[in-house]
């Protein structure tokens, strides 16, 4: 789960959190049975072990039987007035604010993928794709500028407006920048994470997962 990656190298990086001091459980956040994908084999000195095939993640932090959960949504038992659980930071846009500001990384969760012979029979393809994808992006981006300037809420969000003002003012007019030149830093950042949570058997230069033609230009 790349955001797992994330979270544990920036805990680590930044929070002085070292993932070797933890002691890690899998399982299902919200529904028992959900297993690893793909064998792992971690780097030494971390402790991952499975949870039981009844339990959920949800459940051991509600019970105290585990202290912390690392999840792309927060677990059931979150916001329940019953339970003792809340987020590790109070405030956590200002905190990512101030992360963001300081470092420049914007978290990347995902990437388009295309097999490599499928790149020799159309070289073209890679160039066409980038295009197609930031022409959808820009696309995206005039749609938020009406919201922006929309006499009436096109979305049932009060501070709508002021939201998109604020993003701007932290991150720019391009908060998703698209290109390898872009996001060279994140993506040596995340790389790294990878390879020391041993997810990767080396460090990976992140040039290598993309296409000449596209770098080159």
């Amino acid at each position: 789960m790349t955001a797992g990656v994330w979270v544990r190298g920036l805990l680590q990086d930044h929070y002085r959190l070292d993932s070797r001091s933890v002691r890690f459980f899998t399982g299902g956040l919200n529904e028992p049975g959900l297993q690893e994908r793909i064998r792992i084999a971690p780097a030494p000195g971390y402790r991952i072990e499975p949870i039981g095939a009844g339990e959920t993640l949800s459940d051991l932090l509600r019970g105290g039987a585990i202290d912390a959960v690392i999840a792309p949504q927060p677990p059931a038992c979150f916001g329940d007035p019953t339970v003792a659980v809340r987020r590790l930071f109070a405030q956590p846009d200002a905190e990512e604010r101030a992360f963001f500001a300081r470092t420049g990384i914007f978290p990347i969760m995902h990437l388009l993928a295309v097999r490599r012979e499928v790149l020799a029979r159309d070289p073209g393809l890679a160039a066409a794709l980038f295009e197609a994808f930031t022409a959808a992006r820009d696309c995206g981006y005039r749609q938020l500028d009406v919201m922006a300037r929309a006499p009436s809420l096109p979305l049932m969000l009060p501070w709508l407006a002021a939201a998109i003002a604020q993003t701007r003012d932290a991150m720019g007019a391009d908060p998703w920048p698209y290109g390898f030149s872009a996001n060279r830093e994140t993506l040596e950042a995340l790389c790294r994470y990878s390879h020391q949570q041993g997810l990767s058997s080396r460090l990976i230069d992140p040039a290598e997962m993309f296409p000449q033609t596209l770098l080159q230009s």
